[in-house]
């Protein structure tokens, strides 16, 4: 019966362990998803503040020529 609790004891820890290794590969995915999404966000901006750089320097070209 020992032997059998033993066995058990240990799969019942290797259990415990890959549970906790889900939790915490679940909370990597979460940051990783919150980083990626900050950085979209950046991108946009970044994009939009080009965008617009490029047309009031075409304004301006158009006014100083």
């Amino acid at each position: 019966m020992k032997r059998y609790q033993k066995i058990v004891g240990t799969f019942t820890k290797t259990i415990d362990k890959l549970e906790a290794l889900h939790s915490t590969c679940l909370k990597k995915v979460d940051e990783i998803v919150g980083k990626i999404g900050s950085l979209e966000s950046d991108k946009e901006a970044e994009l939009q503040e080009g965008q617009i750089a490029k047309a009031t320097a075409e304004k301006l070209k158009k006014i100083f020529e």
